[in-house]
């Protein structure tokens, strides 16, 4: 499920290559980073980089490599299909002897990216190198670890970070668990604020997409918090393309795991909630595609169909049926969700639902935060002499931060449409007090809280609002 990383022209307007049409154009690392893959590119077609290095490098290895990068990509293609091996034996000894080299390292190895962009398949021929050199003290997988504890510029770290993720996906995590769990763990680090060897959004998504396909480092990454970072990535970097593509590829990955489900599952963490924002901003359908596909491998769990239906997938579901959708496989995913939502919402839209809300103390704008449901379930509110009604008005002084204008806006709107369809909500309302402090929040700093808050008054005020509006 490969993307071309940034699908611009391979000439630039003054008619100088621009980078794109060779291998190192193909690297992750240059994604929104059009000048430098420039400057980089112009060098190595100079074939300066070895300058400082002639007396030390087998002069064949050197005319190789020289001739390789002046190449173009068809022609280093053509070189690959005739002598990969070499080739990529030739980058991994460069690595492995020249890390050093600040200016060799920052075309060698993204370009050893774009070569396994090109064809994932040939990361075989890393791992055959590594398996004939386990007994030596250095060796490409220890050397690409090392460099990322370097100094080195952002695109040397982002396109080293993904070529050891490709690598380490391919390696059996019972010899290699170690080597594996801490380059995951670099990269759920890698992106703080303050960090040395921060890395953006966009290369931690590209780099975690491979060591995903590992249960055993789903797993480890769950555990560590690592959809929260995912989460973020959405919030963060929704409404770009690139970052938002991979995320949502991590995220299915990890959906086929059925550990995975107590995590999407969980309101606190948000995924479900963004990733139909995002979907909703960006309308693009490889987006459509893994939202789904995700959507699909979640829909055995009723928390999860309840995200959905409360974050509005339903209506994003019906507009996107009305578009024409290419794929099969993502149609069939669509409709396959469309009728499982509507399926379950008349369960999802119960009071025993809005009982779990209110007791979760997070409340989320949704179909059980309607006129309709309110006029379907008021008498219910009755029960344990308005046990949920005092409920909602304790939401009213919501101290969370993160819940506080929110709560409180949803808390007003339901108050006010208590009022609205029972016979005496007013007067309940007053003996818990809420009209008290429903007034107070008229100078709320939240417009949302302070405009609910208002409605909610003008409907207290009413002693029949049925009958008014009749």
């Amino acid at each position: 499920m490969a993307f071309a990383p940034n699908p611009i022209s391979s000439q630039s307007s003054s008619g100088h290559s621009s980078g794109r049409d060779t291998f190192t154009g193909l690297s992750l690392a240059f994604y929104a980073k059009d000048q430098t893959l420039r400057e980089i590119t112009e060098s190595a077609q100079k074939g300066t980089l070895f300058s400082g290095h002639v007396g030390s490098l087998q002069p064949d290895l050197v005319n190789k490599f020289t001739q390789f990068s002046k190449s173009k990509l068809d022609s280093q293609r053509q070189t690959l299909k005739e002598s990969a091996e070499t080739v990529y034996n030739t980058f991994a000894e460069l690595i492995e002897r020249l890390h050093n080299d600040y200016h060799l390292m920052l075309y060698v190895i993204p370009t050893l990216d774009g070569m396994l962009f090109d064809d994932r398949k040939q990361i075989a021929y890393l791992v055959k190198r590594l398996q004939d050199q386990e007994t030596k003290e250095i060796n490409i997988m220890k050397r690409l670890s090392f460099i990322l504890q370097g100094e080195h510029d952002s695109i040397v770290y982002e396109a080293t970070a993904r070529v050891l993720s490709i690598l380490l996906s391919e390696l059996d995590p019972k010899v290699y668990w170690l080597h594996q769990e801490n380059h995951i763990n670099f990269l759920m680090m890698a992106d703080k604020k303050g960090e040395k060897r921060q890395l953006r959004e966009y290369a931690i998504a590209n780099s975690l997409v491979n060591l995903l396909r590992l249960e055993s480092l789903s797993k480890h990454f769950l555990k560590a918090g690592g959809i929260e970072i995912l989460s973020k990535n959405l919030q963060n970097q929704g409404t770009d393309i690139q970052t938002s593509y991979y995320t949502f590829f991590c995220l299915w990955l990890l959906s086929f795991e059925e550990f995975s489900v107590k995590y999407f599952a969980d309101p606190a963490l948000l995924v479900i909630k963004r990733m139909i924002q995002v979907m909703q901003s960006l309308s693009k359908e490889k987006l459509i595609r893994l939202g789904y596909s995700t959507f699909r491998n979640l829909s055995n769990s009723a928390e999860a169909l309840e995200l959905m239906v409360d974050n509005g997938l339903i209506k994003v579901t019906s507009n996107i049926l009305k578009s024409i959708i290419k794929d099969k496989e993502t149609k069939d995913d669509v409709e396959f969700i469309d009728s499982v939502l509507e399926k379950n919402l008349k369960v999802l839209t119960s009071f025993e639902k809005y009982c779990k809300e209110v007791n979760s103390t997070i409340f989320e704008w949704g179909p059980i935060h309607t006129e309709r449901f309110w006029r379907e379930n008021v008498k219910k509110f009755e029960e344990n002499d308005f046990f949920y009604i005092k409920k909602i008005v304790s939401l009213l002084h919501t101290e969370k931060v993160e819940f506080k204008h929110k709560n409180q806006a949803i808390a007003c709107f339901d108050l006010g449409e208590f009022c609205r369809f029972h016979p005496f909500g007013k007067n309940i309302l007053e003996k818990l007090g809420a009209k008290e402090v429903l007034m107070d929040l008229f100078n709320s700093s939240n417009s949302t809280v302070k405009e609910n808050a208002i409605l909610a008054i003008q409907k207290m005020m009413i002693n029949n609002w049925q009958a008014a509006s009749a």
